[in-house]
């Protein structure tokens, strides 16, 4: 309730409350860094790799932890519209991420060297603390604990920020019920929006991480694919010659591709070597935004309900025109990748898996790791044919308006861009 407040006292309040948690947490990593350095008593790179895995197998569960500890970065365009000058946010981005990176590197080296025992470091294990209350006293491990919590505080402070606006632009769009597009009147914030992401929270508290992280886990990865796709369509769509006044990643095509395909191979990557159980179960979620988006377009209208003739509606599905080949292609996408990702995975796993899952997990689906596989790939393999289907019957029944890369005709992006950074300028 207390993040709620400030939430709904507006974004002022919000970046306030996360600057001094940000600087407490910059200072305790920095004395934990500072007192690891200074006790430096073991080889931080011996073992280079753990006891029975081999480099790939390592790699492969470090690149989930990198994800997980640099993720949330998206968020940010969630409020770019309330900042006065959002062009600031690419500019902070180049001095914040070298800080991250460092925040997460020098205190994981300096436990390393000082407290020893790699193979301890865990939740329920060694952590950043124990430097402190080893080297220093007990005391000091407990303000760090103190520093931790706050640090999940400013977490959760910034995601009601992100999170509602999420809510309340697809409620605008007419994607999800009207009401949660509702903002006060007198601070024009999105409070039904926050109210509900909340209660959403308290909801999910009652579930275990783990649940929670089969759940979402593959959900939060597809979004960093979706987002390089995105901006590969953009640049195509909206030449940068015309987006004078307007932020853009400068440099040639392939620094761009670069920049796309990159972390595309990281997510990738990351969702096949987080356990069969991620990649089986990532279905469920992934399956349930295309059931969502077909109710709530039948249901609310989406965009063409207040621009239809830029955004029509097929009168025969009441969903948009082309929405049963884009389907069949989203569809098709990850009945290919459940395909792929199954033979991956007999090979990656396949050695160790069945006897890890019966243990891990006791009973059920998940504990049956050939089980899993099978059905990845029968549900692969029903997936892509139904996308054929789907796109053989919406290319003839359902064509699109516009191709992928094509703009609407009155298309306002480039003419409210340019209009605000006018408005920047006076």
């Amino acid at each position: 309730m207390i993040f709620l407040y400030i939430n709904i006292r507006g974004l002022g309040d919000v970046a306030w409350v996360n600057t001094v948690f940000s600087i407490l947490i910059l200072v305790a990593f920095a004395a934990v860094t500072v007192v690891g350095f200074c006790n430096w008593n073991y080889n931080p790179i011996e073992p280079f790799t753990p006891e029975g895995q081999s480099i790939v197998d390592s790699l492969g569960g470090s690149i989930c932890i990198v994800i997980w500890m640099y993720c949330g970065y998206e968020c940010v365009s969630s409020t770019a519209g309330e900042i006065a000058n959002p062009e600031v946010i690419p500019k902070g981005f180049r001095l914040v991420m070298p800080v991250i990176a460092l925040s997460y590197i020098l205190p994981t080296i300096a436990g390393m060297v000082s407290v020893g025992h790699w193979d301890e470091w865990a939740t329920d294990g060694l952590g950043y603390g124990d430097i402190l209350s080893q080297c220093l006293g007990y005391g000091w491990g407990v303000a760090f604990l103190v520093i931790a919590i706050m640090s999940q505080m400013a977490i959760f402070n910034a995601y009601l920020a992100s999170g509602s606006r999420a809510f309340f632009v697809l409620a605008d769009d007419n994607l999800s019920p009207k009401i949660i597009a509702k903002c006060s009147k007198k601070t024009g914030l999105p409070v039904v929006a926050l109210c509900v992401l909340c209660i959403i929270t308290i909801i999910m508290m009652n579930f275990d991480f783990t649940t929670l992280m089969i759940i979402l886990g593959p959900l939060a990865l597809i979004v960093y694919v979706t987002l390089s796709l995105a901006l590969l369509i953009l640049r195509k769509k909206y030449p940068v010659e015309e987006r004078e006044g307007c932020y853009y990643i400068k440099g040639s095509k392939a620094k761009v591709y670069a920049y796309c395909i990159v972390p595309m191979v990281i997510t990738v990557i990351g969702l096949l070597v987080n356990g069969t159980e991620y990649f089986l179960l990532g279905f469920i979620s992934i399956g349930t935004a295309v059931l969502f988006y077909i109710a709530f377009k039948i249901i609310y209208g989406g965009l063409a309900k207040t621009n239809p003739e830029t955004y029509p509606i097929n009168p025969k599905t009441r969903l948009a025109k082309g929405d049963i080949t884009r389907i069949g292609v989203y569809v098709l996408a990850f009945g290919l990748y459940a395909l792929v990702g199954s033979l991956f995975l007999a090979w990656y796993e396949g050695s160790w898996g069945p006897e890890y899952y019966l243990d891990m997990y006791g009973s059920g689906v998940i504990s049956n790791f050939w089980l899993m596989i099978k059905i990845a790939r029968i549900g692969g393999a029903i997936a892509t044919v139904l996308a054929v289907i789907l796109i053989a019957v919406g290319k003839k029944t359902d064509p699109s308006e516009r191709g992928l890369f094509e703009r609407a005709p009155d298309d306002p992006w480039i003419e409210a861009a340019h209009q605000r950074a006018l408005e920047r300028e006076e």
